[in-house]
């Protein structure tokens, strides 16, 4: 089954922009691979493994306001901070069957591409691509941060 892009008909997108989110979009994908080869991400997922034995953490709501204009402030400046990464480990490999297990690098790799791509519309809305959508977009909070 083919999964259909959220996007209404009225919205118009700016193409210079649209180019700059795919690039940067590509880079920060590149760059949590990389981690991931590197193994700079083995000890979050052990943490995680650990509290998912313990039963003492809580997988991010990426549809929520805050995470949103964090990864989308994360993949602008490509930054890559902690949070962002261990909320991709604790989303990575969540089912009834496996909330004791450590998830694995691919598994996270896996579901860092899920979120992005689930909440593309919107990480591109906080982007600025949409020509509707300035009020909106990031350039209204350039050099502030959440988290």
């Amino acid at each position: 089954m083919r999964v259909r892009k959220i996007k209404p008909p009225h919205v118009v997108e700016n193409p210079d922009v649209k180019r700059e989110w795919l690039s940067k979009l590509r880079a920060f994908k590149q760059g949590v691979r990389l981690r991931a080869k590197l193994g700079v991400l083995d000890k979050y997922l052990q943490d995680v493994g650990a509290a998912r034995r313990r039963g003492t953490y809580e997988r991010p709501h990426w549809g929520d306001a805050t995470w949103l204009h964090r990864l989308a402030w994360c993949i602008k400046h490509q930054d890559f901070p902690k949070d962002v990464l261990v909320g991709f480990a604790e989303t990575a490999e969540f089912t009834i069957h496996t909330s004791t297990t450590t998830p694995s690098r691919e598994k996270l790799l896996a579901a860092m591409d899920e979120i992005l791509r689930e909440q593309s519309y919107f990480l591109r809305k906080y982007f600025g691509v949409f020509d509707d959508s300035r009020s909106e977009g990031l350039q209204q909070s350039e050099g502030t941060t959440t988290g």
